[in-house]
């Protein structure tokens, strides 16, 4: 049958971070979220940054982050870095599973609540982040990286803090070794380790 000798092989694994732009966020901190809250600011059930889940996180800043509504920007265009991202809020919260879900392209909650901002490409998104303050956004790490946008860390599973970095996107791979369905293909978010990082994906040729 046409398209049966075709195989897709897995090559590389990636992350996927949440960029944020804050209003007198300190230079020598780090935001730090955990999976609750990114699908609670996803869903518009978080606006504010000085939200009690925010601050919880990040107790260093307790009273500093502004009263201001948060800006949730999100790729307009369908994508794999949606896909991958969705992935991880579905698996993060079973409401987000059940009514919005994973994919390419998905209705957006904060979108409806008003407060939602589509970017076409990594960089569509980078540049709504960095162009509105106190927003955030969700873009490749290698893309953070190379234009060097602040990005924030992710309370894991195991509830340990992690950086996305190799050595994060490593441990999650890892945990996910013998994941791999018939066609080689794996869905490797929230990995349980406790230096895992939660939200990425393999690419395939």
């Amino acid at each position: 049958t046409a398209g049966k000798d075709l195989q897709m092989y897995p090559t590389l694994a990636g992350a996927v971070v949440p960029i944020y732009n804050i209003e007198g966020f300190p230079a020598d901190k780090v935001l730090v979220l955990d999976r609750a809250t990114l699908v609670g600011i996803y869903n518009g059930t978080i606006n504010k940054w000085s939200d009690a889940a925010i601050a919880k996180t990040n107790p260093d800043l307790a009273g500093k982050l502004p009263e201001k509504t948060i800006t949730v920007v999100h790729r307009s265009d369908g994508s794999g870095t949606t896909e991958i991202f969705t992935k991880a809020l579905s698996a993060f919260d079973e409401k987000w599973k059940a009514e919005v879900g994973a994919g390419s392209s998905v209705q957006w909650p904060a979108d409806k609540a008003g407060n939602g901002v589509g970017g076409k490409g990594n960089q569509g998104v980078a540049a709504a982040v960095q162009n509105t303050p106190n927003s955030i956004g969700y873009v490749e790490l290698s893309y953070a990286v190379s234009n060097k946008i602040a990005y924030a860390s992710m309370l894991n599973k195991a509830g340990k803090v992690v950086k996305a970095d190799a050595a994060s996107v490593q441990s999650a791979m890892t945990d996910f070794a013998r994941a791999f369905d018939a066609k080689l293909t794996a869905n490797v978010v929230d990995a349980a380790g406790e230096k895992a990082w939660p939200i990425l994906g393999y690419t395939y040729l």
